[in-house]
């Protein structure tokens, strides 16, 4: 990336760099850690003289963890700002609405978060930095079958590109590794009442629930379950 920006930072007296990032929404708490990280890593290049003597600028936009905001602000800032990088992208649904921005604009996009698998087909300018969300879904159904020895698991899922790839990865994992799963059940996205999801699973006595999806929404599934 830093190859990149040289090339394209000859005429510029500064290197803009977008920050397309879930500052509010249901992955704020993700994005501030992203926004956090970036700000840190453009402090600390700048402190060794930038990239060529020139300086990162890194440019934010709020996406609300909405895949069609994200769009937007990526074509803005490829259009206003003339960007070559942009990170961030925190959701797999933004980052898989962005990637045909990425590839047709070639502008290289990067998340240090999402996690769908879908992502590493996504194109030639997109990457992650993190492990696929397959990974997650293998080691989970692993350690229910292999080590908690549950034959059976149920899963609580959102309907989003993110926890459908972890969702897939499991009951594909625990059913290879001679499980059953017994209930597979997905909300929509702002859902706020999962009473009769969870019911499902109570019902038939689940010993274990893979619950994928984001941090915020999660804890509500687990307080109303506790609740039950």
């Amino acid at each position: 990336v830093l190859v990149l920006l040289s090339i394209h930072s000859q005429s510029k007296k500064e290197i803009q760099i977008g920050g397309i990032i879930s500052l509010t929404g249901k992955a704020a708490v993700y994005g501030e850690w992203v926004k956090n990280g970036t700000e840190l890593a453009v402090k600390d290049i700048n402190a060794r003289g930038g990239v060529n003597s020139l300086k990162l600028t890194l440019v934010l936009e709020d996406t609300q963890t909405d895949p069609k905001l994200a769009v937007s602000a990526f074509q803005k800032l490829i259009i206003l700002n003339k960007i070559q990088v942009a990170t961030g992208l925190v959701s797999s649904s933004e980052a898989l609405a962005c990637a045909p921005v990425a590839e047709s604009s070639r502008v290289v996009m990067i998340t240090p978060i999402a996690g769908s698998p879908n992502i590493k087909d996504a194109g030639d300018y997109v990457f992650r930095t993190r492990e696929s969300g397959e990974v997650h879904g293998y080691k989970m159904a692993e350690y229910i079958f292999n080590d908690l020895g549950h034959k059976e698991a149920a899963i609580i899922f959102e309907n989003t590109a993110n926890a459908v790839g972890y969702k897939d990865s499991f009951a594909g994992k625990f059913t290879e590794l001679g499980g059953k799963i017994i209930v597979s059940e997905s909300y929509e996205e702002g859902q706020s009442d999962f009473r009769n999801i969870i019911a499902k699973a109570k019902n038939i006595n689940a010993k274990a629930v893979y619950v994928p999806g984001v941090a915020a929404i999660i804890g509500s599934v687990l307080r109303q379950s506790r609740e039950m």
